[in-house]
């Protein structure tokens, strides 16, 4: 039985991977940060004879993190799996956003990931046999206004997983990186996430309603540990796997544009905006312009 390991399983897609590995032959390490406040996976675990073991780890806490793996490794001899999934968002624009929540971000999504990184390498390179499965997101492609705390960390654990791809490729260790599109999963009510209303920056209110609009597609969590194990079965599975409905659609609309268009899209009006996009979006999109070019006052989701 091939052993895994998931950060951030209590609750979200690393909740819906872990059951998912489990109920696939997979005996998984579910780490989390607070178990007694989320015993839920646990609870399900014990009641359909899973081979899960919920374990406590912070992934911010080095030390945590080296004692951890550390009783997997006693316990186990290896690790086949890991998927870094932990991870909090936050918005709001770089002038405003405090310091404090780039650096909450950058600790938990990027130094969290590297931190579980550094524990797994040295036996899967010795073994020559691992798989390393690093969640990040379409904002890890997708640079957006609004969205720097949050798409700067994701950006970084693509940078590091493509590095660390082309660094164990001699050793036969795997990387692969998983990125979901708008997920409903309560990332979106941890961190901060407040509104910040007095902005000097008026085009704020169309990253919120962005983010409402894709919430109406209503992608499960579950889609995502789909994928994650779909990857983990198919040795040729390509290197960055968007997950959910309309992660391609919206990769293939910015594929379509150079930088510099890009960027101009932060400068647009609603209704121009509109007619650019309009028609190179899914149809679920088109509320998004009715509410825009109808003046509707924006709100955090």
């Amino acid at each position: 039985m091939d052993i895994a390991f998931v950060t951030g399983s209590s609750s979200g897609i690393g909740f819906e991977t872990a059951l998912r590995l489990a109920k696939s032959g997979f005996k998984v390490y579910a780490a989390m940060r607070n178990p007694d406040r989320s015993p839920e996976l646990g609870n399900r675990a014990l009641k359909e004879k899973l081979p899960i073991e919920v374990v406590k780890m912070d992934v911010t806490d080095l030390e945590e993190v080296q004692r951890t793996f550390a009783t997997v490794f006693d316990k186990e001899g290896h690790l086949d799996i890991l998927v870094n999934n932990a991870g909090i968002g936050g918005h709001g624009a770089i002038e405003e956003a405090p310091l404090s929540l780039f650096r909450q971000i950058m600790e938990t999504n990027y130094f969290g990931t590297l931190h579980c990184i550094k524990q797994v390498l040295p036996s899967m390179r010795e073994r020559k046999k691992g798989h390393i499965l690093n969640v990040t997101s379409l904002a890890g492609t997708m640079a957006s206004a609004f969205h720097g705390p949050y798409s700067a960390s994701k950006f970084a654990v693509e940078s590091l997983s493509e590095c660390l791809a082309q660094e164990l490729l001699p050793y036969r260790v795997r990387v692969s990186i998983i990125q979901p599109g708008v997920i409903e999963t309560p990332i979106f009510k941890k961190g901060d996430t407040s509104t910040h209303v007095q902005t000097n920056y008026h085009r704020l209110h169309r990253f919120y309603l962005n983010f409402k609009n894709g919430l109406k597609l209503k992608n499960p969590p579950s889609v995502v540990a789909k994928r994650v194990l779909k990857v983990i079965r198919n040795p040729l599975a390509p290197f960055r796997n968007p997950s959910g409905l309309g992660a391609y659609g919206a990769l293939e609309y910015r594929k379509k544009m150079t930088d510099e268009e890009w960027i101009q899209l932060g400068n647009l009006s609603d209704e121009a905006w509109c007619k650019t996009v309009e028609p190179d979006i899914a149809k679920e999109y088109m509320d998004l312009c009715n509410q825009l070019t109808n003046k509707s006052p924006y709100e955090a989701p």
